[in-house]
């Protein structure tokens, strides 16, 4: 079955997104195919959120028999991803009409509770992270005398406690429980953001960036550890999607909202930058308060359902728990993982590939403040390359399938960028330099969307999958702390190194992309016309063989 044939080949149509189609092909499915594997490894932990969930795999009926859900039926896998080894199964397709209709049901008031205050908090935490560029151009770097250098070290550090609380952030999540942990985290990230506030040097503005990274760190895998008690697999995906979305509308929202704040009059006592810092960590304090009467850690807790509502998520949460089981975490398992050559590529171009929405996030009010724009001007322009993304990346939920695969359209997200690096190298117009900017964004937040399901569909076996996405998204949470030296202010109003980095970054992510299409062509083909026997292996030998198994295909 080529490429193509596997994007046209989606027997089961669940709600998606991030544009790809079903179980491997979409990628708000192959979110879901993640999120087991988020919370089988600790690596996984966060940004497993970008891509955390499970693999569906489809158990057939007949007279009330089974059929071995490790045979492999060419005609019957979805595109992308052959039938899985593990012991998974469409729990939905278990239900009666009428159960449907309740999970429905029971969907929309979980929405609504859950996913919608959430996404709000993830808003609030790209804004506080983020935030720091607003305050900059608004007297902070002034009044505390900030250097390019004590700057990036301002910038960077927070990914250091950022990256090591990613890592160890289950397990106080797993002693207080998502409904205590998740409440606890926005209000402690949001007081430490108030306290920037105080600050009278770089020292001080450093140690409390330090602690910031260390709170934020644990919101994504406390979201998905939640999220997999309150959805079945098929639909915790979209919901993911919504969910981390918001990162867009958080630079949307943080431009105009700084502005406002950095206006009000200094004869109240306190500054511009001192404004943002505290009526925005006072949101998030307000928003982590609420969680602690929202959040609930099992629906059966939540008093907003009915008893029909309860019956049916616990019926299919109970399947769920009890195929989860059959796939056990060995040493061996982990190191298939992690030796894999085709990990440490993805996370190279995931580290270049989102080095852009860095960029944007971080040094978008000064790039445009020293394209000759007042502070608060430049502050409520930075809204108009987020917008740019968020349209970019929305188009992801459906333009890999028009395109006919995912390598393609990450080219073409890719090239946005590069043409938006070359516009801000050698165009001097201010108004180019703008759209070019919003280029470079586009691009990011376009790869962004789609990124996480393309490699997850090119990775085998659950445990291989949680441990190769831990590892994929770690490396390229890193580039927050590299592009924090890119953009020193000494290097106005050109930036010609950090936008040449950009577009080294970006050359890069179109060469890897084009091997890796490459490679997974020239595998594909291999498979089908040298057929390996491995009836002679154990389940359990078939299993190790992940990616590598006879059947499996790639898409590209």
């Amino acid at each position: 079955m080529d490429n193509q044939s596997l994007l046209q080949h989606n027997p089961l149509d669940n709600s998606g997104s991030f544009g790809q189609s079903n179980t491997a092909g979409n990628s708000s499915n192959t979110l879901q195919q993640t999120k087991k594997d988020a919370n089988i490894s600790n690596l996984a932990s966060s940004s497993s959120s970008l891509s955390s969930s499970v693999t569906k795999e489809k158990k057939h009926f007949n007279n009330g028999d089974t059929k071995d859900v490790h045979s492999y039926d060419k005609g019957e896998q979805d595109w992308g991803e052959p039938q899985e080894l593990t012991g998974e199964i469409d729990t939905l397709s278990l239900l009666t009409p009428e159960e449907r209709v309740t999970l429905k049901s029971y969907a929309r008031k979980t929405d609504l509770r859950i996913i919608l205050y959430s996404a709000i908090g993830f808003m609030l935490c790209m804004v506080d992270r983020t935030n720091i560029g607003s305050a900059k151009i608004s007297g902070l770097e002034e009044d505390i005398s900030l250097t390019d250098t004590t700057y990036s070290i301002a910038l960077s550090i927070f990914y250091v406690s950022y990256l090591f609380m990613q890592v160890t952030s289950n397990v106080f999540l797993k002693m207080m429980g998502p409904s205590k942990w998740i409440p606890f985290l926005g209000t402690s990230w949001g007081i430490i953001c108030m306290c920037q506030t105080a600050v009278k040097n770089a020292g001080g503005l450093i140690a409390v960036r330090l602690f910031l990274g260390a709170c934020e760190a644990g919101l994504s895998p406390g979201m998905i550890y939640l999220i997999s008690f309150w959805y079945p697999r098929q639909m915790a995906g979209h919901r993911m999607t919504c969910f981390f979305l918001s990162t867009a509308f958080a630079s949307i929202f943080s431009g105009p909202l700084a502005a406002g704040l950095s206006s009000i009059p200094e004869k109240t006592g306190l500054r511009g930058w001192q404004w943002i810092f505290l009526i925005e960590g006072l949101i998030t304090v307000l928003w982590g308060i609420g969680g602690l009467f929202v959040y609930k850690d099992y629906p059966e807790k939540a008093g907003i359902f009915t008893k029909d509502e309860r019956n049916v998520i616990g019926k299919i949460m109970k399947m769920e728990k009890s195929l989860a089981s059959q796939s056990k975490m060995t040493r061996k398992n982990i190191t298939i993982g992690a030796l894999d050559w085709k990990t440490w590529l993805w996370g190279s171009i995931s580290f270049a590939g989102v080095f852009p929405i860095n960029t944007n996030a971080i040094f978008a009010p000064s790039l445009i403040k020293d394209m000759g724009h007042k502070a608060v001007e430049a502050q409520v322009l930075t809204s108009v390359p987020a917008l740019c993304g968020g349209i970019v990346m929305v188009s992801g939920l459906f333009l890999p399938r028009i395109l006919g695969g995912h390598s393609i359209c990450k080219i073409l997200y890719t090239s946005l960028t590069l043409t938006g690096c070359l516009i801000l190298i050698f165009i001097s117009n201010n108004y180019a330099k703008l759209i070019g900017l919003c280029l470079l964004a586009s691009g990011g937040y376009g790869n962004l969307a789609i990124d996480p399901g393309y490699y997850s569909s090119n990775t085998g076996g659950v445990i291989k999958r949680g441990i190769t996405t831990g590892i994929i998204v770690c490396l390229g949470s890193f580039s927050g702390f590299a592009v924090s030296y890119c953009y020193p202010h000494r290097d106005a109003p050109r930036y010609l190194a950090g936008h040449s980095v950009n577009l080294a970054m970006s050359i890069y992510v179109i060469c890897g992309t084009l091997f890796l299409r490459w490679w997974y062509s020239h595998q594909n083909k291999k498979k089908e016309k040298n057929p390996v026997d491995i009836s002679h292996m154990s389940r359990a030998e078939q299993d190790r063989l992940c990616d590598n198994h006879p059947k499996f295909r790639y898409i590209y």
